[in-house]
């Protein structure tokens, strides 16, 4: 093999940096002259300088990973509600994730998709564990999955101040807060938050969640939901990874665990 011939990219970034080159006239054909080589080396000096502006003024594409939705909000003010590409760890943008991005409130969120948005519907006769946990039970990895790798999820929690999540329970015959019957909260769901607590209904207040809407309480056979909300400062604690069913292992009983995208503020 001989020497290596010189760089496109080298030629474009070393003539980035010398002097414009002195006008000698029209009629001037000599070093000047408008050559293939000039051009390829002008091209890579546009690709070099787009590059540069991507890297400095990310718009959350594909190409142009953002770290967080506020970052796309500064740079593009005009940016409205819908999906974009960040990269928290500001690493390769190889690893850049889909996020959704609501820009309507006074804050900016940046949420975090699950890979799974309701589950199908799932009974348990006979079982006789309690609770009984949905995802070390039924899904591969033993947890609730998400569209984003765990480094990329720690980022953002370190990146924000607050995380919030929804999770609603599809109930048939089975209680998911509130007993109608026994006026009691003894086989309320528990949910298995990302460092690993256990928020509950009967637990001390900084390990509860909030019940926007409980429709499971009355067993007459026919579906209703309840919707846990969960909205925290200790930003590690979400997304939740897994759903703990106490009320389950009757022949007419039966569920399906509803994922809301885990959104960072």
């Amino acid at each position: 093999m001989g020497i290596p011939g010189p760089s496109v990219y080298g030629a474009a970034m070393q003539g980035w940096f010398q002097r414009a080159p002195v006008f000698k006239g029209p009629g001037y054909q000599g070093d000047e002259a408008k050559t293939q080589e000039k051009e390829d080396v002008f091209k890579a000096l546009k690709d070099i300088t787009e590059e540069l502006r991507k890297l400095k003024f990310p718009d959350g594409s594909k190409e142009a990973p953002a770290r967080t939705c506020q970052q796309i909000k500064k740079n593009k003010p005009d940016a409205e509600d819908g999906y974009y590409w960040v990269d928290p760890n500001a690493g390769v943008k190889l690893d850049a994730i889909r996020v959704y991005c609501d820009f309507r409130s006074k804050k900016i969120y940046t949420c975090v998709l699950p890979a799974m948005n309701i589950t199908d519907e799932h009974t348990a006769p006979g079982a006789t564990q309690s609770p009984l946990w949905y995802a070390s039970q039924h899904l591969q990895d033993g947890e609730i999955p998400y569209q984003s790798k765990v480094v990329q999820i720690k980022f953002l929690q370190s990146l924000h101040d607050k995380a919030e999540q929804e999770i609603t329970f599809h109930c048939k015959n089975s209680v998911a807060y509130r007993d109608a019957q026994s006026k009691s909260k003894d086989r309320a769901i528990l949910l298995t938050t990302f460092n690993g607590d256990w928020l509950g209904a009967n637990n001390k207040k900084k390990f509860r969640y909030k019940v926007t809407e409980d429709g499971c309480q009355v067993k007459d056979g026919s579906w209703g939901k309840t919707v846990f909300e969960v909205k925290t400062k200790k930003t590690n604690r979400l997304p939740i990874v897994d759903v703990g069913i106490a009320d389950i292992g009757q022949q007419d009983q039966a569920f399906r665990v509803e994922v809301g995208r885990v959104c960072f503020s």
